[in-house]
């Protein structure tokens, strides 16, 4: 997940190789502690904050390729009237560039309701 990527690392030294486990620490008690129900408010921020900070990133991409010219215009930036040269996370929140679109899995009706389920 590219996100969890964001997660800060707090070292004081180390090699390339203990900074990487502890950044794998830290992004797996963060994952853990989304998963505890109820969520604590402030860890579903940060993870908000994270997913918005990557979707500006990808969307700064997609407008630097397509600058560029390795890519047609993003169709986003005709609807959004977008003008800037970077997005950011303030540019998705106000509405001056799309949010993320987010697959919840667990958004459905619970058990299937089919004849032909048991």
């Amino acid at each position: 997940m590219a996100c969890w990527s964001r997660v800060p690392v707090r070292s004081h030294g180390g090699s390339d190789e203990q900074k990487k486990s502890l950044g794998r620490a830290n992004s797996a008690k963060f994952v853990k502690a989304l998963c505890m129900y109820p969520g604590e408010p402030r860890t579903i921020q940060e993870a908000q904050r994270h997913i918005l900070i990557a979707h500006a990133d990808r969307l700064t991409l997609e407008l630097v390729e397509w600058r560029a010219g390795s890519t047609p215009q993003p169709g986003w930036v005709e609807e959004f009237k977008f003008s800037g040269t970077k997005v950011s996370v303030e540019d998705i929140t106000v509405g001056r560039a799309p949010r993320p679109r987010v697959l919840d899995m667990f958004a459905g009706a619970g058990r299937s309701r089919s004849k032909h389920c048991a």
